[in-house]
């Protein structure tokens, strides 16, 4: 072998030394950035996030640590790693995540892994929700409850509409949202029963505004709101009244505080429009509020 070659060899050999050594230092500064970033979730929620979006960047290679970190003593290191892992996506998290929705003591932690489980879209996750809807906590029931509404699983429509006669009033409100989103006018007179019906103000209030966000608007919702100025609550029927006013553009001279003769005096006023008007009323996207429809002549 020549010098020259000798030395291209040990040249050679130096060279791919030194970059084995440059990756073998590469992979231990990723190592040591995910370690750090784990820790920093201990400071608060706002480190936890940011750590959280980081890892997510840095992908599989954080996996292994991010998997340890989900038996982390402090629990807000748990569920801001449970964020990260399901969100990368790897399959190795799946099992994990599912352990720590049965079983982990913290309602938070519960909560989130739960909550980014919806990045395995599969039966499994959907029939965890459901079975979460019985829960003893009800901040938990509430995720599992948008976890079935955000993922569009009308399979648990039955279910919420049990939920909407709950004993605690916040899963009858977020059950009765639920179904709204889920089958949408469909749940027109399911929204009618709780207005007469929940003892709870902020519920049949959030009945209500359920009526407003329907992407499919029949006449009928009149009517249900018309049924709002009956309610106990003055503070139920003033809201019932300004969503009417807005709706139907129209004043009965309707006074949420007024006296009871004078109250059902508006009511019996706007139920006879209604019944007038009723079979030519329609949703105006332009205007924003239902119109009556002219006659062909």
């Amino acid at each position: 072998m020549s010098v020259k070659c000798v030395w291209l060899a040990g040249w050679l050999g130096l060279s791919l030394g030194a970059l084995a050594l440059a990756q073998d230092g590469t992979a231990k500064t990723i190592d040591q950035q995910v370690a750090d970033l784990i820790t920093s979730m201990e400071k608060n929620d706002y480190a936890g996030k940011a750590a959280t979006d980081k890892l997510v960047e840095i992908g599989k290679p954080a996996v292994e640590r991010l998997l340890a970190a989900l038996k982390h003593p402090t629990p807000r290191v748990r569920y801001w790693s449970a964020a990260a892992v399901a969100r990368i996506g790897d399959e190795r998290a799946f099992q994990p995540l599912v352990s720590l929705v049965k079983t982990d003591p913290d309602k938070t932690v519960r909560s989130t892994a739960l909550w980014y489980l919806q990045h395995y879209p599969r039966k499994e996750v959907w029939d965890l929700a459901m079975a979460t809807l019985e829960d003893a906590d009800a901040g938990l029931r509430g995720w599992a409850i948008k976890l079935l509404s955000a993922k569009d699983r009308k399979e648990a429509v039955p279910k919420l509409k049990t939920l909407t006669k709950h004993p605690d009033y916040t899963t009858r409100y977020d059950a009765m949202v639920a179904v709204v989103t889920l089958v949408d006018d469909e749940a027109i007179e399911l929204l009618r029963s709780i207005l007469k019906t929940d003892d709870q103000e902020t519920v049949r209030k959030g009945a209500l505004s359920s009526l407003t966000v329907l992407k499919r608007k029949p006449p009928v919702i009149l009517a249900v709101l018309i049924d709002g100025l009956e309610d106990p609550s003055a503070d139920v029927r003033e809201f019932a009244a300004k969503l009417l006013r807005k709706g139907a553009n129209q004043d009965f001279h309707f006074e949420a505080t007024g006296e009871a003769e004078a109250r059902a005096a508006s009511v019996k006023a706007w139920r006879d429009w209604y019944e007038k008007h009723k079979d030519q009323l329609y949703w105006d996207d332009e205007t924003r509020r239902f119109e009556i429809r002219k006659e062909n002549k």
